[in-house]
């Protein structure tokens, strides 16, 4: 099988246009992506100050429950609005993974999934034990996702002469049983997301809604193209993650240069939104306003019927996190913006080139990747104390192209140089 991740001709200059380097688009060469693969943090302990452990004298962790779908939820939102994380964190286990791993991680039941290697491998939340591993037919699409009855759906991509095809499999939860497969048409398929029994995929020429139950197709909507710039050296490879997003009766789809609504039944156009170089998966907020992401000309929150709010210029691949009253964005910086008007609240270096990774936000903090892994504060310390900074550095390399989840207590990141996944809690 080739190997997922192949690295790009290197660099053109960046585009010219905004002053301000840090908020410019960036070409993507093989620096940056090899460095997206796996970026090694500081070898600082993940701990916490003197500070946070006066907050109170229990312990905190992460949140319980499942993170089934890339995203968190149908919504995309990436977020714990009413959750705060751990003052620090400790690596509970790792696992071998193999070679190339290239999608993040999902967790249901107290099984964490994560395909690579041309393989589906389901691991223990708590211990790390691996419980079942599957193999895959073809290379693997984009991130799966589990249904709320015990089923993953994965897409993969069959490589023959005559071109790419798409393709959805169900396989059993709890043992790795694969149940059915579907081919859903021409070109290579990115990630899936599932809503009320109904799984959602982005391919390179369609949107498709199958049945859980058996992948039967409920219907496709054609006319899009595939999710690739070749002015920034961004190709499908990056896409992994791009799933259509579902709420409020609507499927709200990435697609080459715009954001496309669907009717979630029947799959009808509705409207769609300029977004330039728009990639990654758009995220609903609370009141159904949807953020949208383009590499090159930032974010725009539209309205459920279409109507553009507001633009900001915070480009990147990576989707957005979203809480009831913000927007976090990662690219070199992690940045929270006003969510009802788009003003920057404050920005943090990740002393990255290129995080193609969705932050995960919790009311108190801001897990993104980068070169320092780990957990931004949202406001700033007492009396001015040590201004904004890190509660705490992960120790290990985690993949800056790859998001992280959070599920039963743990955060799982990808080490991808290390073909590894990691728990911490």
């Amino acid at each position: 099988m080739s190997a997922p991740f192949a690295p790009p001709s290197a660099g053109l200059p960046r585009s010219d246009g905004d002053a301000d380097a840090s908020r410019r688009p960036r070409h993507v060469g093989r620096r940056s992506l090899l460095a997206g693969i796996g970026t090694v943090g500081l070898p600082t302990l993940a701990g916490c100050s003197a500070v946070d452990e006066a907050v109170d004298g229990e312990r905190r962790r992460f949140p319980e429950g499942d993170w089934p779908m890339v995203g968190r939820d149908a919504r995309n939102s990436s977020s714990f609005p009413d959750a705060r994380a751990p003052r620090s964190v400790e690596k509970r286990w790792e696992a071998p993974i193999g070679t190339w791993p290239f999608t993040g991680p999902v967790s249901a039941d107290g099984l964490v999934l994560l395909p690579a290697d041309g393989r589906l491998h389901a691991f223990s939340t708590r211990t790390g034990e691996e419980e079942w591993v599957a193999d895959l037919p073809h290379d693997v699409g984009g991130t799966p996702a589990i249904s709320g009855d015990g089923l993953v759906c994965v897409s993969t991509r069959e490589r023959t002469g005559d071109g790419d095809g798409a393709f959805l499999h169900g396989y059993g939860l709890q043992d790795g049983r694969r149940l059915w497969s579907r081919r859903l048409g021409p070109g290579r398929p990115y990630a899936v997301r599932v809503d009320d029994g109904t799984a959602f995929v982005r391919t390179s020429t369609a949107c498709v809604a199958a049945d859980v139950a058996d992948g039967e197709p409920l219907w496709r909507t054609d006319g899009f193209d595939p999710i690739e710039y070749d002015e920034y050296n961004l190709d499908g490879v990056y896409a992994i993650e791009a799933a259509p997003t579902v709420a409020d009766g609507r499927v709200y789809v990435p697609a080459r240069n715009a954001l496309v609504a669907l009717g979630r039944e029947g799959g009808a156009e509705r409207w769609r939104v300029d977004v330039p170089y728009c990639y990654a998966s758009p995220s609903v907020g609370p009141d159904g306003t949807v953020y949208a992401r383009g590499h090159a000309e930032g974010v725009a929150a539209v309205t459920p019927d279409g109507s553009v709010i507001w633009r900001v210029d915070d480009g990147g691949v990576g989707a957005p996190a979203v809480t009831d009253d913000a927007v976090f964005l990662a690219y070199a910086d992690l940045v929270e913006v006003g969510r009802g008007e788009g003003a920057e609240r404050w920005r943090y270096d990740l002393r990255a080139d290129f995080v193609g990774a969705t932050p995960v936000a919790f009311s108190d903090v801001v897990v993104g990747m980068g070169v320092r892994p780990g957990a931004v504060r949202r406001r700033s310390r007492p009396f001015g104390l040590l201004g904004r900074g890190r509660r705490w550095t992960l120790p290990d390399s985690a993949a800056d192209v790859v998001s992280p989840c959070v599920a039963d207590g743990r955060l799982f990141v990808v080490d991808s140089i290390r073909g590894r996944l990691l728990a911490y809690g």
